[in-house]
């Protein structure tokens, strides 16, 4: 072994002289390796403490390489929950929505009331449908016909039912009738269905003039926008007399020409005749015996915001009109709607009518004045306006 490779450790002896070396098998002094041992042992430690870092470095990056993902993965799994949600309220809603498409094969559905809140009762148009109705010759029957794209389940016609069997002390039943699945956007086809469901309307009062003794001076007919229109049709279309009055609700008018006077509401379908016209919808209708014009019957307040466009105006003044009817039935105690006789709107707006003769929109009475009558009406409910 050379010179090099022997470490020793010298001291000093107790008496003065120098100790010799103990040499260990290995050729190193024991101290010499245990120095060494402790050496290696520091490197090793240093070393594995540089491996454990490097681990949680690691460790920290794969954490939040896995992290990340798993947060990715969690957007992922909500795309899918979403995406599940969407597809299960499609598989429940779009059969529904197909079901209360309008398909054209099942007709016109009938339904009454015969109290105010009550349960809503379905029956058929047939001489056995009628038979359970309750309905005699001291009845006073309202039918309500509803517009164009809209159904029986619409708000305003259960108000105006209920507030219609709270009026007076007669007997009294209201008749709703549903035509929703007879709507089409083809409008030569509309325009036919239209006739189609007078015809069917006319057939049941009919139906209950003979099997029921209902008597037409005490039936009203009233309609709304197409359903005015129907109103119209039904009373040219009946066998057993003639109705007692017809309240059109700014009642349309067939847009395209030629147009058959049987399709429009005139003062030969009832016994009376009401118009209320809200809007240009009811512009082009002949007069009834008795038309209220309210504010012009153009444009009603509150529908005139500047910034609206003109069929968001001509929209909001046309539902209107089932808005006065409601209140007009809720308050007609009080004598709502008060209107004057003139010629025109502008000599109404301008105080040169001198208002001589006067009149109350409502909807149960069986006699009126005639003419054209003008009235304000407020934006808001109740919208009556009593007179100065």
């Amino acid at each position: 072994m050379g010179a090099e490779g022997l470490r020793v450790c010298v001291r000093k002896s107790g008496s003065g002289r120098v100790a010799s070396p103990s040499i260990t098998s290995n050729g190193l002094h024991p101290k010499i390796r245990n120095v060494d041992k402790n050496h290696k042992a520091a490197i090793n430690k240093s070393k594995q403490q540089q491996v454990d870092r490097s681990r949680v470095k690691i460790g920290e990056q794969s954490g939040s390489t896995v992290k990340s993902g798993v947060m990715r993965g969690t957007d992922v799994n909500k795309g899918w929950v979403v995406a599940v949600v969407v597809g299960i309220h499609l598989a429940v809603l779009l059969p529904l929505l197909l079901h209360y498409t309008p398909t054209g094969n099942n007709g016109v559905f009938y339904y009454y009331y015969n109290r105010p809140g009550g349960e809503k009762h379905e029956f058929w148009s047939t001489d056995e449908g009628v038979v359970d109705l309750p309905i005699t010759n001291h009845t006073h029957l309202t039918l309500i016909i509803h517009g164009f794209s809209e159904s029986s389940h619409r708000p305003w016609i259960r108000r105006l039912s209920d507030a219609l069997l709270s009026v007076g002390k007669e007997e009294r039943v209201v008749v709703v009738v549903d035509y929703w699945d007879l709507h089409t956007i083809n409008y030569l086809q509309m325009r036919h269905n239209a006739r189609q469901v007078a015809s069917l309307i006319a057939h049941l009062i009919d139906t209950l003039v003979v099997h029921k003794s209902l008597q037409l001076a005490h039936t009203h007919v009233i309609g709304f926008s197409m359903g005015g229109r129907i109103s119209g049709m039904v009373g040219s279309k009946l066998t057993t007399g003639q109705l007692g009055r017809i309240t059109a609700l700014d009642p349309s008018y067939p847009i395209l020409h030629p147009v058959d006077p049987s399709e429009t509401l005139d003062q030969n379908d009832a016994q009376l005749v009401v118009v209320l016209r809200t809007s240009l919808v009811a512009y082009y209708n002949p007069p009834g015996h008795v038309d209220f014009y309210p504010n012009g019957g153009i444009v009603q307040p509150g529908c005139d915001v500047w910034f609206y466009p003109d069929i968001v105006q001509q929209s909001c003044s046309h539902f209107r009109a089932v808005k006065l009817g409601v209140e007009a039935v809720r308050r007609g105690q009080q004598q709502v709607f008060p209107s004057c006789g003139c010629d025109s709107w502008g000599s109404f707006a301008n105080n040169s009518c001198d208002c001589l003769l006067t009149s109350n929109f409502d909807l149960t009475t069986y006699s009126s004045v005639g003419g054209p009558f003008y009235l304000t009406t407020n934006s808001d409910p109740p919208y009556t306006i009593p007179f100065d």
